[in-house]
């Protein structure tokens, strides 16, 4: 008599690929998560091959784990601020299904502390109260475009601070925009504010020790804008001196409200003056602001109740592109002595300005102020 053999032929198939396959960052990490293949060939899922790439799929990398059917997955060894696709593929008896490829997502961006508490940022805005254990200086990454309100502080009210917080390195580029109340309450003596920057929202530096202040101002047909009290309430018996830089940039109504100035450089590239800009402000004896020649509008207020400004200055050009210049502007027939080198009369709205309403003021054109 003969014997019998069995032979067992497996008729399983390679399963249909993963679907839904997408990330989350976290810190140098993303959690992929995706969907169990519709059709698993007959055979059940043994595991899940899950790759990564930085090249916009050029080339790619496995990410090595231990067999699991579980459909989600934490890649770590991640670069910060770099864009990722993820891509995941089934595997059975019959061997790998093809891939599933994930949407474009970039991985947090890192916020460094030179003393302690440096933070990771999921978008590329700083958020409230993600810095708020930030100590040192404060470097942003390229990427960031903006700060939120109280982003470094545990709140927003007054007695909110982080005066371990002493210095900001802002991004070479692609920064925009800082909040009202952006860095408030912080340790921040000085601050310079780069070209890239098109808004500064109110009470942006409130409540610093800042002495010393330098805005760029924006360039390629943009303007900086600064919002109301800005540098509001410095915690320090030094007034604050303001250079603004040639780049275009705007102030907005209140600016200096509740801001003790020592001395301002109006740069070259001021575009306007708002309402109560400068009013009441406590400005050195002695200091005389020279407007550019590029500043088109001063409006109601501006620089009133400033008993020790009594000459001002709009350089040698004798063209003046101011085209609105309230009555009250300045503190009426309070000056004595102003730069001015364009045309008299009613030739253009400076002129008309200084006709009607500083009677007392002795005009000149030299370049040194008149004894």
């Amino acid at each position: 008599t003969g014997t019998t053999t069995s032979i067992s032929i497996s008729t399983a198939t390679l399963a249909t690929q993963p679907t839904n396959v997408s990330a989350t960052t976290a810190a140098r990490s993303a959690r992929v998560t995706w969907s169990a293949p519709s059709n698993t060939g007959g055979a059940v899922i043994t595991d899940y091959i899950v790759e990564y790439s930085s090249t916009n799929g050029e080339t790619w990398t496995v990410f090595t784990h231990s067999p699991s059917t579980a459909t989600e997955l934490t890649v770590t060894g991640l670069l910060d601020a770099t864009i990722y696709l993820y891509r995941v593929a089934a595997v059975n008896v019959a061997g790998q299904s093809s891939y599933f490829t994930s949407s474009a997502v970039r991985t947090s961006y890192f916020v460094s502390c030179s003393t302690s508490g440096s933070f990771w940022v999921a978008g590329d805005t700083i958020l409230a109260r993600a810095g708020e254990t930030c100590r040192g200086t404060a470097t942003i990454p390229q990427g960031i475009v903006g700060v939120a309100a109280s982003a470094f502080t545990e709140g927003s009210g007054p007695t909110q601070v982080n005066r371990g917080l002493t210095g900001v390195i802002f991004p070479a580029s692609g920064f925009r925009e800082i909040g009202a109340g952006a860095f408030r309450g912080l340790g921040l003596t000085s601050v310079t504010i780069p070209a890239t920057v098109t808004m500064i929202g109110n009470s942006a530096f409130e409540n610093n020790y800042i002495t010393s202040a330098s805005i760029t101002g924006a360039g390629s047909g943009q303007s900086t804008t600064l919002g109301q009290s800005v540098f509001k309430d410095q915690a320090t018996l030094t007034n604050l001196a303001l250079t603004l830089g040639s780049g275009s940039i705007e102030i907005g109504d209140n600016f200096g409200a509740f801001t003790k100035f020592s001395t301002i450089d109006f740069g070259s590239g001021l575009k306007s003056i708002g309402l109560n800009a400068f009013k009441k402000n406590t400005f050195v004896e002695g200091w005389i602001p020279i407007f550019p020649s590029t500043l088109s509008s001063i409006g109601a207020g501006a620089f009133t109740e400033n008993p020790r400004m009594r000459t001002i200055r709009f350089g040698t050009d004798p063209s003046s592109l101011i085209q609105s210049i309230s009555e009250n502007a300045f503190d009426k027939n309070n000056l004595k002595s102003v730069q001015y080198c364009g045309p008299g009369g009613n030739a253009n709205e400076l002129s008309k300005y200084l006709v009607a309403w500083q009677t007392n003021a002795k005009i000149w054109c030299d370049a040194v102020p008149p004894a």
